[in-house]
């Protein structure tokens, strides 16, 4: 089970000119959760909708028959092995993504996607990423590396069809690091020196590169996240 996601990026005028896409495997929380609150009180809400507020006396399913003939041990089996096929699906690529600090040593990571834990309705949805994804990029595969798009709070003069490496203030092994994984296609997170025309001494920011996938299956853009150094948050471009 698969959860789709879409968001469009528009310029700074609030066309849009692109959608990024993403498929998340929910099948482990969907089989863990099964008896979470939440999604009993969404399908007691739904069941009461259908039957205009009336309760009626549900009938045994074919499953619940089923059960019901089960012996003690091949309940136990059921019990072992039920649900294998809906169990999330591992990733054994041993690219994960690359993390780089400021000792230029390397480490891969993994790390969860958390949501709220009591989601509200709200009002509508803005036309536009938020959060960390309002600092992104998109930038050519390599060798060109050049900043295709950026999101309105990164568009500055001499910004777009520069190259993506000149950006990186970084001297020595972490850069190497940088251009090695995205010549390999591997996802790389690092904390770098963030160069502008307008700052020659830089500031510390993270960036977060992704590459997204054509459908031949080769690398069609790298997505780059650019977050600030919460040590530097105070300061302004």
């Amino acid at each position: 089970m698969n959860l789709l996601q879409m968001a469009p990026l528009c310029d700074s005028r609030g066309n849009i000119r692109y959608f990024i896409g993403a498929q998340v495997d929910v099948s482990g929380l969907a089989m863990e959760g099964a008896q979470m609150e939440s999604l009993l009180d969404m399908q007691s809400q739904r069941e009461t909708l259908e039957t205009g507020g009336q309760t009626t006396k549900e009938s045994k399913s074919e499953f619940q028959e089923l059960s019901e003939l089960l012996s003690p041990r091949e309940l136990q089996n059921v019990r072992e092995h039920g649900g294998s096929l809906f169990q999330p699906v591992i990733n054994d690529d041993p690219n994960h993504r690359l993390f780089l600090q400021d000792s230029d040593t390397e480490s891969e990571i993994h790390i969860p996607s958390q949501g709220p834990q009591n989601p509200t309705p709200g009002p509508a949805p803005s036309i536009s990423l938020t959060g960390v994804y309002k600092n992104y990029l998109l930038v050519r595969p390599y060798p060109s590396l050049r900043i295709l798009f950026t999101s309105p709070s990164l568009q500055i003069p001499g910004m777009l069809q520069s190259s993506f490496l000149n950006r990186i203030g970084d001297t020595g092994a972490k850069r190497d690091n940088i251009v090695h994984a995205m010549m390999a296609g591997r996802s790389v997170t690092a904390r770098i020196r963030w160069m502008t025309k307008f700052n020659g001494q830089g500031r510390n920011r993270w960036i977060h590169c992704t590459p997204l996938l054509a459908n031949n299956g080769q690398i069609g853009v790298w997505m780059v996240v650019v977050i600030d150094d919460e040590e530097e948050y105070s300061i302004r471009w």
